[in-house]
């Protein structure tokens, strides 16, 4: 990963499915994620952006959520921006 040839873009209906991999990864060390296998890891990130998306967590605000990614099709990381629910 080169911070020079990093590219932040607004968030795109098929970076959903890539991003279960991306926050798979970042929580690896953290818990509960650090203490389930890889495959857990995956479904809980999977459940989790799924809430996201459905409004679970406040209603989403697609104009406000971006992705980072090192080359087209590659991500690296998002900020998926709701509002708090009432």
């Amino acid at each position: 990963f080169e911070p020079a040839k990093a590219r932040v873009r607004p968030l795109a209906e098929g970076d959903w499915e890539p991003l279960i991999d991306v926050f798979a990864s970042a929580f690896h060390r953290q818990q509960p994620f650090a203490s389930v296998l890889r495959d857990q890891r995956e479904e809980a990130a999977r459940d989790s952006l799924g809430q996201t998306r459905a409004g679970g967590d406040g209603p989403l605000l697609p104009q406000a959520c971006l992705v980072a990614e090192d080359e087209p099709g590659k991500l690296l990381g998002a900020i998926l921006v709701t509002l708090v629910p009432s």
